[in-house]
């Protein structure tokens, strides 16, 4: 007698069981990584967003520190705006300009050792330190110049030390000033600025808006951090030495800079419900030089 084996497949509806369990899991995890990878988009928008306003809360500070409300270092105030000498460049004088001689090819050298920032060239901008009358403090001030030409390797008086020689032409003044023996001071420093001019302002090609830098100021803006939060993504607030708010430039003892900025991009709730543009803010402020608070 033949043994007849019995093999039985699967039937239809253990089939259509199988795929649906299959399309609930499936499902699960297509819902486990689609919510993980908007987790992660919307992290790495808010990451963004903090390190663009801690940028602006950085940058601005940083220049205004450098500059004295009192010497004319700031230009012009605005609410979305300043315009300022950005010091760029430092130097020590090792051999000074020879006064009374006129104006127009003043030869100074500087300390290579001491010198810090870019390499100055022809056509930037410097403020020589004048010393005036030793017996006094009330002449001393910031001499403007400009480079004329650079004339390369040179020796310093104690004939070890190499710098490069720049001819330079001073700001206008008296010839009385510039007649006085030892005014600008062998030792003195140097500092090479720049006329720059932050501001909030509104990117074309996107239409955010963006602290912007513009060197020189005339020149071509260019976005530094952003994108900020609408018109209002920047506002400075001017203070003089007693604390009491102006609008002129050369009592500014004081800068509140309060920054408010937004995602690039829209991220997802966190709990569903559609799209949002997370928002923050930071305030920081900043105390110029000379125009002491106290």
């Amino acid at each position: 007698m033949r043994h007849v084996t019995a093999r039985r497949g699967f039937t239809l509806i253990e089939l259509l069981l199988s795929m649906l369990l299959l399309g609930v899991v499936t499902a699960g995890i297509y819902r486990v990584l689609v919510s993980n990878q908007r987790t992660y988009h919307a992290q790495t928008q808010r990451i963004r967003l903090q390190q663009n306003i801690r940028a602006a809360g950085n940058i601005i500070p940083a220049e205004l520190r450098e500059v004295a409300a009192s010497e004319n270092d700031i230009y012009a105030i605005a609410a979305t705006e300043i315009r300022i000498r950005a010091m760029r460049q430092f130097g020590v004088m090792c051999l000074e300009p020879v006064l009374g001689v006129g104006l127009a090819d003043l030869p100074i050298t500087l300390f290579r050792d001491l010198s810090s920032g870019p390499a100055l060239a022809a056509g930037d901008s410097l403020l020589l330190y004048y010393e005036g009358d030793e017996g006094t403090r009330l002449d001393d001030q910031w001499w403007r110049a400009q480079i004329r030409s650079v004339v390369g390797n040179a020796l310093c008086p104690d004939g070890i030390s190499q710098g490069t020689a720049y001819r330079v032409n001073l700001a206008p003044a008296t010839a009385t000033m510039l007649n006085r023996p030892g005014a600008i001071p062998r030792g003195g420093p140097v500092r090479g600025f720049q006329a720059v001019r932050y501001s909030l302002y509104q990117e074309p090609s996107d239409n955010l808006w963006y602290l912007g830098l513009e060197v020189p100021i005339g020149g071509t803006i260019e976005p530094i951090v952003g994108p900020l939060s609408g018109s209002t993504g920047l506002t400075l607030f001017y203070f003089d030495r007693n604390g009491v708010t102006t609008a002129v430039a050369d009592s500014v003892a004081l800068v509140e800079i309060r920054v408010r900025g937004r995602t690039p991009a829209a991220v997802h709730r966190p709990t569903g419900g559609g799209l949002i543009i997370p928002v923050d803010s930071l305030m920081t402020r900043a105390a110029v030089r000379n125009n002491r608070r106290f």
